[in-house]
């Protein structure tokens, strides 16, 4: 019996109730609240980086260069609306 029970004793002083109430939870609990943190993170994310290029993006600067009819050299530059 000694090999089965691998001398085990039980301990009166320690509290098996309060250890099991902690070992008993499934892990599963820490990765759905793991998964669901970071999916909120990935949106907070998403739409701070969608409120940057909304407020903070200058509008694209296009620089033309052509010759004109006189045969001048001309550079002009072009702003697209945002």
């Amino acid at each position: 019996m000694e090999i089965v029970t691998n001398s085990f004793k039980f301990n009166t002083y320690v509290d098996y109730a309060f250890q099991h109430r902690y070992r008993s939870k499934d892990i599963s609990f820490i990765f759905k609240k793991e998964i669901f943190m970071a999916f909120l993170l990935l949106i907070f994310s998403s739409i701070m980086n969608l409120m940057y290029g909304v407020y903070f993006r200058r509008p694209a600067v296009y620089f033309y260069t052509y010759i004109n009819d006189d045969g001048e050299l001309k550079n002009e530059i072009g702003i697209e609306d945002a």
